[in-house]
């Protein structure tokens, strides 16, 4: 028998073509370059004209196959052609409502034969997976919804459990999750817990804000950085600040949130370098060279632009009659709340005038956003790094804006540090504001001022550290 008509021959195709989910290594998904690969025209349609004779309804019997409890005419093949591969609705449109990944199960099952019971139960590729109903030990049917209203199809009749058990299981293999981006905005998705992730490299998670590592299928199979969250409110906090932001080359930008087994993923492009403190730890420029210098400039003044977008997130646009001093409450003003060096990623792809890639704000998980009346808050309780923090953490009872932009400061003078002497003179630096003590009775901490108390009651006073006074 012809291969190309050997049903045999094209299930052992598709069992080829899947591949494993590194995020599960016991299941399989079929990407979609693959089931374009092995579900082609030609090949579909020899198989189904070896399957189905003549007219008169007799079947030709592939070694392995049954033969088909009803007769099914060879001049009908166009009408399973029609159905695999979608019909179209005006000439030059693109194809609808295809079966192929319907074809592809079945290949699985080795029930290439069923193909027609599917096509006359109206069962195509986007009612995709089917749900269990009736569950009874180990027993279910499978059912479609259809307006919210379950219907049985009757392309199952006569199956045994573990026919349906089967196809049950092998559904998921061909629809794994798929994201976009909607109106420029990140989706958010709520995964089914057995759907099969088109993860091709996948690593533990590793701390935030690179979240875990995966490679995707398809698309040349890029990197992303997934980040995991645990609560929902801490969850909606982070989609809600990324989403308030402007575009901006030196910001992270959101590319799919999804709910997943009553867990919670955000979904971004993998920074390639790490984080500013990978860039100082691996490179350092013996002598800073007219390239880095430059690109060392361009990355501060992309970073505070980025800052100046978390901070004003409000369209700039003129006022107008209906907007000025109207004492709107909109909270376009945004606090990031933990600049340090760990949230500042490195990604190394990104082409730049000098080569070297683009630094990006990350982390938005303790972002907070205001209306224009109310940009201070609270200062007791709020978590930060502890060598970046600003004094007015410790001297006043609110923290607004200004709170970044110390950070912000902080991290060029190690910046430059780095630029000029390396990581060891980053290290030295911080040795050496350890060592300067305040009148409070904490440890050594690297922190960039100095907080003294009065004798009496009263709030500390902070001074900044003479170890950056000479730095800078």
């Amino acid at each position: 028998m012809d291969k190309r008509s050997d049903p045999k021959s094209f299930s052992l195709q598709v069992w080829e073509k899947l591949t494993k989910c590194a995020y599960d290594p016991g299941k399989y998904f079929l990407p979609a370059t693959s089931l374009d690969e092995v579900v082609q025209r030609e090949t579909v349609e020899h198989m189904l004209k070896g399957l189905y004779s003549d007219s008169h309804g007799e079947h030709s019997r592939s070694e392995g196959m049954q033969a088909h409890n009803n007769a099914f005419p060879a001049d009908s093949v166009a009408s399973l052609m029609q159905y695999v591969f979608g019909a179209r609705s005006a000439e030059h449109q693109p194809s609808r409502k295809p079966a192929r990944k319907i074809l592809a199960i079945l290949a699985l099952m080795d029930k290439v034969t069923s193909l027609i019971d599917f096509m006359n139960a109206g069962i195509y590729d986007e009612h995709l997976p089917l749900m269990r109903d009736n569950e009874e030990g180990a027993t279910f049917d499978l059912v479609r919804m259809i307006d919210g209203k379950k219907t049985s199809p009757t392309c199952f009749k006569g199956w045994p459990q573990k026919d349906i058990r089967d196809f049950d299981n092998y559904q998921w293999y061909m629809v794994p999750p798929s994201f976009m981006m909607r109106d420029e905005q990140a989706a958010f998705y709520e995964i089914e817990d057995r759907a099969i992730f088109p993860w091709l490299v996948y690593s533990p998670p590793i701390s935030a804000p690179a979240g875990s590592v995966v490679r995707k299928n398809g698309a040349s199979n890029p990197w992303f950085a997934l980040k995991e969250l645990q609560r929902r409110p801490q969850f909606d906090s982070e989609v809600a600040a990324l989403r308030k932001l402007r575009p901006n080359r030196h910001l992270v930008t959101l590319l799919a949130s999804y709910e997943y087994q009553s867990l919670y993923y955000l979904l971004f492009e993998w920074a390639t370098g790490g984080s500013l403190l990978d860039l100082w730890n691996t490179h350092h420029p013996s002598v800073p060279d007219r390239s880095w210098v430059l690109w060392f400039a361009e990355q501060c003044l992309g970073l505070a632009d980025g800052l100046h977008g978390i901070h004003n997130t409000q369209p700039r646009t003129s006022l107008t009659a209906s907007n000025a001093g109207d004492g709107t409450e909109d909270k376009n003003c945004g606090r990031h709340g933990d600049i340090k060096c760990a949230n500042v990623l490195w990604f190394k792809q990104e082409p730049g005038a000098h080569g070297h890639g683009v630094l990006k704000i990350a982390d938005f998980g303790l972002s907070r956003f205001h209306s224009q009346q109310t940009t201070k808050v609270p200062a007791q309780g709020v978590a930060v790094s502890l060598t970046f923090k600003a004094p007015e953490l410790e001297t006043m009872d609110e923290i607004s804006r200004p709170f970044d932009i110390w950070s912000l400061g902080c991290l060029y003078l190690d910046f430059i540090t780095w630029l000029v002497q390396g990581w060891d003179g980053v290290d030295a630096f911080s040795l050496k504001r350890a060592g300067e003590k305040d009148s409070l009775p904490y440890l050594g901490q690297d922190k960039f001022y100095n907080l003294w108390r009065p004798g009496g009651p009263g709030s500390p006073s902070a001074t900044v550290k003479q170890a950056v006074k000479e730095v800078s």
